[in-house]
This record gives structure tokens, sequence and C-alpha cells, in this order.
């Protein structure tokens, strides 16, 4: 359960474990410094079946939500063999739609972001219209006295 602190709107507390996001540095980097993860990273990430997964992945693909990217490499055995990966967007994607312990973790993470950001901008815009109204009560008082 995630709780908001009324006094600072910007903490939270959320009472599941930790989510451990150390996953994301473990993936594939490729030149532009963009990270992929293959089905099987993703398979022990969010500890779901391969058949879940499998069936996940083609239902977004099916709604144009996720591509995939194609890369050759060189498996155990010497052949080039090419293999589907996914970057970190569709990683979450993926994990968006799956039901398992860490894909909650992962969508109460980004609940809790999104929050955090919108909390953030509506104390920069009060703040912000409490230096307008100052501004405009002080130029309507000037115009009092001309």
């Amino acid at each position: 359960m995630i709780k908001t602190n009324i006094n600072n709107p910007e903490k939270f507390e959320d009472n599941t474990e930790h989510l451990e996001l150390s996953f994301f540095e473990k993936l594939i980097e490729n030149n532009n410094h963009e990270r992929y993860a293959t089905r099987n990273q993703i398979k022990e990430f969010y500890n779901v079946p391969r058949t879940t997964l499998l069936g996940n992945i083609k239902k977004l693909k099916k709604d144009d939500l996720i591509k995939g990217t194609k890369i050759r490499h060189v498996a155990n055995d010497g052949r080039t063999r090419e293999q589907e990966v996914y970057n970190i967007d569709e990683v979450i994607v993926i994990g968006l739609r799956l039901s398992s312990t860490t894909a909650i973790k992962l969508q109460r993470f980004a609940t809790n972001q999104i929050k955090q950001k919108l909390f953030s901008l509506e104390k920069k815009n009060r703040s912000l219209e409490l230096e307008l109204g100052y501004f405009w009560n002080k130029s309507d008082r000037n115009d009092l006295y001309r």
C-alpha cells in the first residue's frame, strides 16, 4: 500500500519490498549507450513462465506498443544467430502488462515517480502564482497613487 504524507506530499512510503533496479545495469549496451534485454533476461527479471511472457509480447506487438530489435551474436557453438531484444522502454511496457510480484513493484515504483513529479510541478506552479499575485497587487497599488 502506498501512503502519501499530507504535510510533505513529495515523500512517499511504499510498504512493498525493495525493487532491484540493478537489473537494468546488466542489460546489453550498444554503441549509442542504449540498453537492451533478451526475452530470457526479461523472463528472469519478472519471474514469469516463458509462455506467459511470449503471449504478452505477441499481444503488445499486435497493438504496436513494442517492436523489438533483431541483433546478431555469436552463439556458444560458434554460429552467428539473430536474437530479438527489447529496449528499456519496451521492458517496462512488458512489465506493465504482467502481474508478477516484480512487475507490480515496478508499476508502483513508476507510479510513485509520476506522483512525485506531479507534486513538484504543482508546488512550482503554486509558488509562481504567489509571485505573480504579489507583483500584480503591487502594480495595482502603484496605479492607485497616480
